[in-house]
C-alpha cells in the first residue's frame, strides 16, 4: 500500500457539509454522506503516533480548525503535529 503524501496547499480533513435538514448522501458520492474535503490551506502536517493495521503511520495536513478537532476526537496522544512554513 502506498500512502499519498500531504498536501502543502490544501486541508486534508474531510468535513462535514450541508444543514440539518439535509438527508442522504452527497450529489454523485452517497457512500460520502455530508462530508467533503476541508478548503483551508493547511498550517500543520499530523504524523500517526502507532502504526495502524497496516503497518504503516500515516500523516496528512491540516488547518488550525482541523487539528483541534482531531485532537477532541482522538487525543492528544494519537499525533505529533509540526509547524508548516
Amino acid at each position: 500500500m502506498t500512502l499519498v503524501p500531504p498536501d502543502t496547499k490544501r486541508c486534508q480533513a474531510m468535513v462535514t457539509t450541508g444543514g440539518p435538514f439535509q438527508m442522504g448522501g452527497a450529489p454523485g458520492n452517497p457512500k460520502d454522506g455530508y462530508r467533503r474535503r476541508c478548503d483551508n490551506a493547511p498550517k500543520y502536517i499530523a504524523t500517526e503516533r502507532s502504526a495502524g493495521a497496516d503497518g504503516l503511520c500515516g500523516s496528512m495536513s491540516l488547518c488550525a480548525p482541523c487539528k483541534d478537532q482531531l485532537i477532541k476526537q482522538l487525543g492528544e496522544g494519537f499525533a505529533s503535529f509540526e509547524e508548516m512554513a
